[in-house]
């Protein structure tokens, strides 16, 4: 038979309980990277609509702005949908 250590099983399944404590370990890190790397990139993304949201908004008012010559309620309203 093979070597055995003092608790009775095989030295590499001995050996193969001790590495499998860190696998888990750094596996788990590697998902925890990955969640936190795609829960900034949709922050990152949910940031950009609000921003372009906004921009088109203004864009919107300042359009109207130079066609009337004047700021009117109708043109404020367009900040506010």
């Amino acid at each position: 038979m093979g070597i055995v250590s003092h608790g009775g099983l095989p030295d590499w399944v001995s050996y193969l309980q001790a590495l499998s404590t860190p696998a888990i370990a750094i596996a788990g890190v590697t998902i925890a990277w990955g969640q936190l790397r795609l829960a900034h990139n949709r922050f990152q993304y949910d940031l950009y609509e609000r921003r372009l949201r906004v921009f088109e908004a203004a864009k919107k008012l300042l359009i109207v702005i130079f066609q009337e010559g004047a700021v009117t309620h109708d043109a404020i309203d367009l900040l506010r949908k």
